[in-house]
């Protein structure tokens, strides 16, 4: 049964997985099923997230779903921490710009 939550639940929400990815990327990885659910993302999300991961190992991905400060998009942040996540309206685009962040890393 997906619950989807209104938009200051969802923030909160988010705002709680900030809390959790500071105790480490397992715990969000962990989580991930359930968020996915209680958000009500897109079918097949959850597997994107994890096929981004294998494809960049060291980054975490997470979906965003629509709030009144942003539309439906794609996250990844290093797992390393600190930096500011990338971000993209599609999963293919977040792919670029995760090479992209990757490149300019270097």
């Amino acid at each position: 049964m997906s619950l989807r939550l209104g938009a200051a639940a969802a923030n909160e929400l988010l705002a709680a997985l900030a809390t959790l990815h500071r105790g480490g990327p397992g715990g969000l990885r962990a989580c991930r099923p359930l968020f996915a659910d209680l958000l009500g993302w897109p079918a097949g999300a959850v597997g994107t997230c994890v096929a981004l991961e294998r494809q960049f190992p060291g980054w975490l991905v997470w979906h965003c779903p629509a709030s009144m400060a942003w539309p439906d998009s794609w996250a990844a942040v290093r797992e390393t921490g600190g930096q500011v996540p990338v971000s993209a309206i599609t999963p293919a685009e977040l792919r670029d710009a995760i090479l992209t962040e990757a490149a300019e890393s270097r």
